[in-house]
């Protein structure tokens, strides 16, 4: 049985292969040195194509991500050099800043590369190590924010 994995939005199921044009993520294995290594890659639909206006999404989000480095940048440089926000709260806002830097830096760089490249394709490594850091991003965030309402 040839069959293929799908992934969408709000469920995992299993094509056959003559059903694979509306497959929204593909598993391709192949034996490497008679190991039993695979490799699994998905094609993320989610992510709009947009048809033939790749540079346009390309340079939007580019300016997204600079905006974002130079805002945080900014704010951790003058929280660092003003000694009269050398407090408790504005380290926690440096650090707040430091945490949306390093979830821009998971996120961003490669949806630019995806669509600089016009490849959709993403193997499951990339998308666990991905997944790994937005998820502790997130719970840093979050354990920040609590110290931050106490404060």
């Amino acid at each position: 049985n040839n069959h293929c994995w799908v992934i969408f939005a709000s469920r995992v199921g299993v094509l056959r292969q003559e059903d694979s044009d509306v497959a929204c993520a593909r598993i391709t294995f192949w034996k490497m040195n008679h190991s039993n290594w695979s490799h699994v890659e998905f094609i993320l639909q989610g992510v709009p194509n947009g048809d033939g206006h790749h540079l346009v999404i390309f340079l939007a989000f580019m300016i997204v991500y600079i905006a974002i480095l130079l805002a945080n940048g900014t704010i951790m440089y003058l929280i660092k050099t003003e000694p009269r926000m050398h407090s408790l709260m504005y380290y926690l806002l440096c650090l707040l800043a430091l945490i949306d830097v390093v979830l821009g830096n998971v996120t961003i760089p490669k949806l630019l590369a995806m669509y600089l490249s016009r490849s959709m394709l993403i193997s499951l490594e990339a998308c666990a190590t991905q997944m790994f850091f937005v998820y502790c991003t997130a719970l840093s965030e979050s354990t920040l924010l609590v110290a931050m309402a106490f404060d």
